[in-house]
């Protein structure tokens, strides 16, 4: 949708009209709501039209309209659909599901409960939902007329057409279902998914169907659902199976959605099959053994057996495979792991603990193919591994390529369960586990034989003398406000700890220890004898001194309208995977060299290439001599000297003699290349003006690469290099590198030749000024932010324009942060802050160049829940941002403000103020 954004000033006159219409009359155009049908294969060779998934190419103003819906339902569904449901509601998740099956089976494998599980197919379920049925079920749920006519012409408008061999065919209208592409169709498909909840809901409260009851006190479990995935867990008897086949019949009559029983399964906890075939006879359905796949996991399989793990390790394999590791060179390689291991489905990370040996073979693979060993038949054929793997996988401003290691990512992905003990504990999964396992306090007092392997897995990172302190009870603080969730005993919402090691008397005469902060209050400040009391038993005198001590330590404290919440101490914030990953892979040193190097405007072959160089493994003759004893070591150039990588790229002649063009090139005082080679910083410093070092940066790398591949040229290729010649390569490449980062202008080689310098000057002047115009047309004062940051010293800066460019204000100073994004979220604070305070009738815009802060920003302002990072949530400042906007830019037009930034991180207190 990027193009509608670049012509949103052209067509937005016609597309509110559009909107204008649809929201008064329910009126959709003819054609606005047309569609094109395509065939995606569902698996690698399709051979009939049932390996084949139709999937809607929907017109763009009409997709614009279903967002728009889609964003408004959305926010609603946790309270219109039940928590059986686990799809496509914020804040539910797939792993909810497979958490819950595999508990339910592990229950009944363990319990001996004849018990069986139904795993049911539907026929085409987008395809078949009754319409008439999904608008009584909306009405039921709440939904006003206009609401529901607006959903009737969102559905009653649409005309389809199927592409064969890229040739439409004629179009038609349906008469029922929905359209897979098409953004509101998961959220009112989950509506009719509800309807079926219901009625085995029911049907269940009636006796028809007697579910799964994990303890006396618990609610019996009969169902659980993700889209059209449907788990049914019942009693193994006659009435249960006769209740659920009479209850999909009813539901088919009513929704449409029609169970596939042929594809069907049934199960029994101990793969009983002779009591399975009288059920799926009558069913009509297959028998199954467990362990069977639910939602792409294995289910009631244990991860510590071998073949476990090996459809994860036959993917990898398949990712990485040979032919991929020739085509591509490294830097495609390194991008190309990485996306490997993003790509693991979440089920694998989140819910077992991979196991050493897995891990090992995973991280082999990722090696080899990272430096290119390949398999040829039965021998591998083994590359030069110039880099322990350790340091390849530390983070790029460590020196690393930033890759994740498997063993970390793991335990980051399990780690967030322990904070969904923290706020999930009125969720059903909760629920259900503390049922299960009749937990008390802390699921930590589950016996490590009663657990299941999953629960086993996730608990066992806890006891692991590596990363456990990152999830002891200790690194969970609670903020008060309602008081609701928070457990007055056991959370630590003091910030001195919990209450139960302060009062360890007081604790163990209490009724409830898991009663919550706001009904200990409460019920301390009743004193009617028939209230519900606090203690087992009237206190004694000495007792009674530790009560008024706890009642005056509980008058220091006061709550606030609002959920409860729980910061991890890690980062003083919400739990993130990236954030845990971080901590767990510690222990690489901060280089500041590495951000520049990263930074520069290179292709990413070039930036490998620069990481080669400033390691020292490019493979030059004298490390290929030191490593596997190969060659005679010397330059091959000259020959004067052995070929490591101060001599190829410095000292030899013919190098020497590329400089010195280069300098002269860029009006560099050539006494320089008579110092010895040091850091590749020191070439970046040789130009300080802030509008062409970026260029001369670019300039730098692409004569280090000339001077690289004129050498290889002349090992493999016999031929010798000439400095003149290779002087007009390195001009070229340059520019080429250039014109791509869009620091220089494509037209402009000739001004590039002539004059490096002031072909930078011109583009990046030009650039910022087209920038500057169309801010002042729309603004009335222009800020650009940036922050700069280090483990030694961090720093924030900025300059705000009036309409006429003229700077007004500037402000820069240390900040105490170590994280980049918080440097530049302080930064945009403070600009917002001084907004305030200078400019608040004044329309503001405001200029960073982190995308993470203006997408948060603009989430925020547009009203959209839950959208920022607790780290980064504006609502927490008390500013007003009504005259605020905010703007993404490129690191190149923000050199002003990085500047100021670097002044600050030198400061020992901030400065701010106008011109």
């Amino acid at each position: 949708m990027a193009w509608i954004r670049r012509l949103w000033p052209f067509i937005s006159a016609k597309i509110k009209v559009f909107f204008d219409t649809f929201h008064r009359t329910g009126h959709i155009p003819l054609g606005a709501n047309s569609s094109f049908i395509v065939l995606i294969p569902k698996k690698q060779d399709p051979r009939c039209l049932q390996d084949y998934r139709p999937i809607s190419l929907i017109n763009s103003v009409f997709k614009i309209l279903s967002k728009v819906l889609a964003n408004r339902i959305k926010f609603k569904l946790d309270d219109l659909i039940s928590e059986s449901q686990a799809a496509f509601v914020k804040g539910r998740n797939i792993s909810d599901s497979i958490f819950m099956v595999n508990e339910i089976i592990h229950f009944l494998q363990l319990s001996k409960t004849e018990g069986l599980v139904i795993k049911l197919d539907f026929a085409k379920a987008y395809d078949s939902i009754n319409w008439a049925c999904l608008l009584h079920v909306m009405k039921i749920m709440g939904f006003g007329q206009s609401w529901c006519s607006w959903i009737t012409a969102c559905l009653s408008s649409t005309r389809m057409s199927i592409l064969v061999n890229g040739v439409a065919t004629k179009e038609f209208s349906p008469q029922r279902g929905l359209r897979q592409g098409d953004p509101l169709a998961p959220y009112l498909f989950i509506m009719v998914g509800e309807l079926l909840n219901r009625l085995i809901v029911k049907a269940s409260e009636a006796g028809l169907i007697d579910g799964i009851q994990v303890s006396s006190d618990s609610a019996p479990i009969t169902h659980f659902q993700y889209a059209d995935d449907t788990i049914l867990v019942i009693q193994n008897n006659e009435k249960s199976v006769l209740g659920v086949q009479n209850v999909l019949l009813l539901f088919q009559v009513i929704s449409g959605l029609k169970v596939n029983f042929h594809k069907s399964m049934i199960f029994h906890p101990s793969n009983d099959v002779d009591k399975l075939h009288c059920w799926a006879s009558v069913l009509g359905c297959e028998v199954g053994l467990i362990p069977f796949k639910y939602l792409g996991a294995w289910v009631g399989k244990s991860p510590s057996v071998e073949s476990f793990w090996n459809p994860l390790l036959a993917s990898m394999k398949s990712k990485l495979s040979n032919w991929k590791a020739m085509s591509l060179n490294f830097a495609g390689r390194a991008t190309l792991l990485q996306a490997s291991l993003d790509s693991i489905p979440s089920y694998w990370l989140g819910l077992h603990k991979i196991p050493a040996g897995v891990c090992s073979r995973i991280e082999m693979f990722r090696r080899k193919f990272l430096w290119g060993d390949l398999l040829q038949g039965e021998s591998e054929k083994r590359s030069l591994h110039l880099i322990k793997w350790q340091s390849v996988c530390a983070p790029k401003q460590c020196g690393g390529l930033g890759l994740q290691r498997i063993r970390e990512k793991n335990v980051a992905f399990l780690g967030k369960w322990w904070w969904r003990f923290q706020t999930d504990r009125n969720k059903r999964w909760y629920q259900f586990i503390r049922s299960k396992y009749k937990v008390q306090h802390s699921l930590m007092e589950i016996g490590v034989r009663r657990r299941s392997p999953m629960l086993r897995d996730i608990l066992s990172i806890q006891n692991d003398s590596a990363f456990g302190t990152m999830f002891a009870d200790s690194c969970w603080k609670w903020k008060l406000n309602s008081g609701d969730v928070i457990r007055f005993w056991l959370d630590n919402w003091t910030g001195e700890g919990v209450l139960k090691d302060y009062f360890p008397r007081l604790f163990s005469l209490c009724l409830d220890k898991c009663i919550s902060v706001k009904e200990m209050c409460r019920r301390a400040m009743i004193v009617a004898p028939e209230s519900p009391g606090i203690w087992r038993r009237q206190l004694r005198g000495w007792e009674c001194d530790a009560e008024e001590a706890l009642l005056r330590f509980m008058n220091l404290f006061s709550g606030s309208p609002g959920h409860d919440q729980v910061l991890w101490s890690i980062n003083s914030g919400k739990y993130s995977v990236h954030d845990s990953y971080i901590h767990l892979a510690g222990g690489h040193t901060y280089n500041p060299i590495w951000r520049r190097i990263w930074g520069v405007k290179v292709p990413a072959k070039a930036k490998i290439f620069l990481w080669k160089i400033v390691h020292g493994v490019l493979p030059t003759k004298q490390l290929l001599l030191l490593r596997i004893k190969k060659g005679d070591g010397f330059c091959e150039v000259c020959g004067n000297d052995l070929e490591h990588i101060h001599h190829l790229f410095w000292n030899c002649p013919v190098a020497k003699s590329v400089w010195l063009k280069v300098f002269e090139w860029w009006n560099i005082n050539p006494g320089f290349i008579n110092k010895g080679w040091g850091p590749i910083t020191s070439l970046f410093d040789l130009v300080n003006d802030i509008k062409s070092k970026l260029s001369w940066e670019v300039t730098v790398i692409a004569t280090l690469w000339v001077i690289w591949i004129s050498r290889n040229n002349k090992i493999f290729r016999g031929n010798n290099p000439e400095a003149a010649i290779m002087f007009a390569i390195a001009k070229l490449r340059a520019f080429e590198w250039s014109v791509a980062a869009n620091l220089c202008e494509a037209g402009q080689f000739l001004n590039w030749s002539n004059n490096p310098v002031a072909a930078a000057k011109q583009t990046m002047t030009l650039r910022k000024d087209n920038l500057l115009i169309s801010l002042g047309k729309s603004v009335d004062i222009m800020a650009f932010v940036d922050g700069v940051c280090s483990p030694n010293q961090s720093g924030v800066g900025g300059i705000f324009l009036d309409s006429h460019f003229n700077p007004i204000f500037v402000f820069a100073g240390p900040s105490t942060h170590r994280q980049s994004v918080l440097t530049e979220f302080e930064a945009f604070l403070l600009a917002c802050s001084a907004s305030q305070k200078h400019w608040r009738d004044k329309k503001v815009v405001i200029c960073s160049d982190s995308t993470i802060i203006v997408a948060n920003f603009m989430k925020f302002k547009s009203g959209v829940q839950g959208c920022c990072d607790s780290n980064l949530d504006f609502s927490m400042y008390g500013l007003s941002f009504d005259n605020i906007w905010a703007r993404k830019i490129d690191r190149a037009l923000n050199q002003e403000a990085d500047f100021l930034a670097h002044l600050g991180a030198a400061r020992k207190d901030l400065v701010a103020g106008k011109i």
